[in-house]
């Protein structure tokens, strides 16, 4: 159930950084190295690898959103399969993805939008009935990037409590190709949050807000 009257406390986020250290930081290190080692589509394996534990250690959801030829893991196979085969396209747009790093601010997160709904467009080309694959993309751009915002439902509702549109009507970002209107509405909470943690002076980054959401949820 959302809380109401939802507040951000320098405690809460610094017991959530505990808990992501104790709990996910070396299960996110191990995905991040990950993708640094294999940052291209061009290597079948290694394809797979990123596409099924990536897409299953995290509840991205991508699994439902793509029709089973009725064999066990067809569904994810056909995403490795549609990247394999789509990599000259998606390693441009991942190319275009390494002129982003943190801080996180307004001024960069344009691309990121573009990016993501550019591979969340593409994707539609093998979802049931054109689903929206927005957790999946968002957290395989993640672990190649780790300046991508992950967007999951759980930590969406944490961040419209914290942060209610009407705190933000001035908050704006650069409009980008392609975005995904429901993905650039979190983006934009996400960086205004970002930034007002780094304003108290706490140590930020994008994964730890994202696992400070999830914890306060």
């Amino acid at each position: 159930m959302r809380k109401a009257n939802r507040k951000f406390l320098p405690s809460d986020y610094n017991k959530s950084r505990d808990d992501y250290a104790q709990s996910w930081q070396a299960i996110d290190e191990t995905l991040y190295r990950l993708c640094r080692d294999h940052p291209h589509h061009n290597e079948r394996p290694w394809v797979n690898a990123k596409i099924l534990i990536i897409g299953r250690t995290y509840a991205t959801g991508i699994e439902r959103k793509v029709p089973t030829t009725g064999t066990q893991g067809s569904s994810i196979s056909q995403v490795a399969n549609f990247f394999f085969t789509r990599r000259a396209e998606l390693d441009q747009w991942f190319a275009r993805l390494t002129k982003v790093s943190e801080p996180l601010a307004t001024s960069n997160v344009r691309e990121i939008l573009t990016v993501h709904g550019s591979i969340l467009e593409l994707l539609t080309e093998i979802t049931r009935n054109r689903q929206s694959a927005r957790s999946f993309v968002s957290k395989y751009l993640h672990f190649h990037n780790p300046a991508v915002p992950i967007y999951d439902s759980i930590a969406s509702t944490c961040l419209r409590s914290l942060i209610p549109l009407r705190t933000i009507r001035d908050f704006q970002v650069q409009p980008a190709e392609h975005a995904d209107s429901e993905y650039a509405d979190y983006v934009r909470r996400f960086t205004n949050l970002y930034q007002y943690v780094a304003a108290q002076g706490l140590p930020v980054t994008v994964r730890a807000l994202d696992s400070y959401l999830i914890w306060n949820e």
